[in-house]
């Protein structure tokens, strides 16, 4: 961004629904005030959602690497790029974001199915209801691999606010995704107080190649952007919170239909099967 274009000020500006918004860009820069704008348009939530409740919520594109063994991806997407299977983009490296957001979850995978069998948004209660640190599948029980395995997810936005980004950091990668908020927190500051690039770095394992995503620190976010960083923030947060509330409203909700089903038919409570909560 020039110093010119970083400098010019706009205070013309009405973001309908969101007068806090409104009132923390008024006297930012026009370029950051134009991506602030563009980003509200896209994270209304989806009218359509209804069914799934996390649809009702708005999901930034999910960013990954594509492996050598990837199949969904871009056909312009080589071994080793940052891309979106959402919207088809591939990225160019390094690619620079400011974090908003960090959240850890898990989730079960079988072989042969790209859908978990189970997931955790907290590492705490799965989508069952159950305890995750009952669970004989929780990651690294006894020190060893498990079946199911954590992740660390950051919301993020480029530098001009005009698209925000699910950063996902899987198994190799997870080191990555740590290191943006113990930096972060080694220094005293915010998740959106920086910039971080995001860039890909070659492994190797046995005879197989694999990538992985290496982070740096860039730069300090200018000072007058802080809160709008701290907006976004907390407006993901609710979400967030509201998302696993919702998730364990309908957990309580089908236990209950399940056990009146189950008193109606005879059927001992204990050994019924349970409700099929993937699709939450």
């Amino acid at each position: 961004m020039s110093d010119q274009t970083k400098n010019k000020k706009t205070t013309a500006l009405t973001i309908p629904g969101n007068q806090e918004l409104t009132e923390i860009v008024k006297n930012l820069p026009e370029k950051i005030v134009e991506g602030v704008v563009q980003l509200a348009e896209v994270m209304k939530p989806n009218p359509d959602g209804f069914g799934e409740m996390e649809n009702m919520y708005y999901r930034p594109p999910v960013i990954k690497i594509k492996q050598l063994m990837t199949t969904q991806a871009p056909s312009n997407a080589n071994p080793g790029d940052i891309f979106s299977g959402d919207t088809g983009e591939v990225f160019k490296k390094p690619f620079v974001v400011i974090p908003i957001y960090p959240y850890e979850n898990r989730a079960k995978f079988v072989v042969g199915n790209n859908k978990p069998e189970c997931r955790s948004e907290d590492c705490k209660i799965s989508i069952y209801g159950d305890d995750c640190s009952k669970c004989l599948d929780r990651p690294w029980r006894g020190g060893a691999k498990q079946a199911c395995n954590n992740s660390i997810n950051i919301y993020a936005v480029n530098e001009d606010f005009s698209r925000m980004f699910h950063l996902q950091f899987n198994g190799s990668s997870a080191k990555a995704g740590l290191a943006i908020i113990n930096q972060a927190r080694a220094a005293g500051v915010k998740l959106w107080h920086r910039k971080y690039s995001l860039n890909v770095e070659e492994a190797s394992k046995g005879t197989g190649t694999y990538y992985k995503f290496k982070t740096s620190y860039v730069e300090p976010v200018d000072e007058e952007l802080h809160l709008l960083g701290h907006h976004y923030h907390e407006q993901i947060m609710e979400v967030r919170n509201k998302i696993k509330s919702d998730i364990v409203a309908s957990i309580e909700e089908k236990k209950g239909k399940m056990a009146e089903l189950d008193a109606s038919s005879g059927v001992d409570e204990k050994s019924s099967p349970k409700a099929d909560f993937a699709d939450l």
